[in-house]
C-alpha cells in the first residue's frame, strides 16, 4: 500500500464482505483491531456482526448438505454471497475433475 499516509489505517476492500455489509467498509487499524467505516457518517466505529436471519433459521437443519443447499438457494444476502463465492469454485472443480460429474 504505497499510497497509504503514515499513521492512517490501510483500507481492505472485499466485494463479498460488501455484499453482507452494504453500508460498512471493513478496515484494519494500526494495532490490528477491526473497525468499520460507517459510510453514512464517515466515522470509524467498532465492527458489528451483521444480523442474518437465514443463518439463524438454518441452524435448525441438522443435515449439513441440506443446510448448505437451503442457504445457497436463498433469495437473500446469504444466498447471494454463497453463489458469488462458492459457485465459481464448484464449477471449476467440475470442469477439471471429470469423475466428479454426475
Amino acid at each position: 500500500m504505497e499510497d497509504a499516509v503514515a499513521g492512517e489505517p490501510p483500507v481492505v476492500v472485499d466485494s463479498a464482505a460488501e455484499t453482507l455489509h452494504a453500508d460498512l467498509l471493513v478496515i484494519y487499524t494500526i494495532d490490528t483491531q477491526f473497525l468499520t467505516l460507517d459510510r453514512s457518517t464517515l466515522e470509524y466505529v467498532p465492527r458489528q456482526s451483521p444480523r442474518l436471519p437465514a443463518l439463524e433459521s438454518a441452524r435448525a437443519i441438522t443435515d449439513v448438505g441440506e443446510r448448505i443447499k437451503t442457504l445457497f438457494n436463498g433469495n437473500d444476502r446469504v444466498g447471494q454471497f454463497l453463489r458469488e463465492t462458492i459457485a465459481p469454485t464448484l464449477v471449476y472443480a467440475a470442469q477439471i475433475t471429470p469423475a466428479a460429474r454426475p
